[in-house]
């Protein structure tokens, strides 16, 4: 995702997709709504954007929540498995990956995240190309049918 942290780091390309936070719980938890999740866990990446998004949602729905960090999705999947966690929290994109059966997604989103390719700093050469495919694939309806075929329009 683009912020404007990782700018200082990498160039981006143009932005071809906008994703947002979700919430990966259990379906047998009970857990329906964002509220639900009042004095619960939420496993979350180190260094993630989710953290944030989901405190500023818990602050204005006026709920508590805690958070558990991990290094790696599996990790968190895992985690929410076991049982050690009571949510899974990353852009919806990501969530999509781990759906099976015994998990739902809850029906609220936070924070838009804009997606880019990431590009060593410097290399306009190789920002042109690939802003050059990315407007060839949105102009054919390429990019479109894509996002429709993995579930994410």
């Amino acid at each position: 995702t683009v912020t404007d942290e990782r700018r200082k780091v990498y160039d981006f390309s143009d932005i071809y997709f906008t994703d947002a936070v979700g919430i990966m719980v259990k379906k047998s938890s009970g857990i329906t709504s964002f509220k639900g999740l009042d004095g619960k866990t939420i496993g979350v990446a180190q260094s993630a954007t989710s953290k944030k998004a989901l405190q500023a949602g818990a602050d204005a729905a006026g709920i508590k929540i805690k958070f558990s960090e991990y290094a790696t999705y599996p990790e968190i999947k895992t985690a929410l498995d076991s049982g050690r966690i009571d949510a899974f929290s990353v852009d919806q994109a990501i969530l999509m990956g781990y759906m099976e059966d015994s998990v739902m997604l809850l029906p609220e989103k936070f924070a838009e995240q804009p997606y880019g390719a990431a590009i060593k700093k410097g290399n306009d050469d190789l920002l042109k190309v690939v802003n050059s495919v990315i407007e060839e694939m949105q102009k054919s309806g390429e990019l479109e049918a894509m996002l429709k075929k993995n579930g994410l329009k």
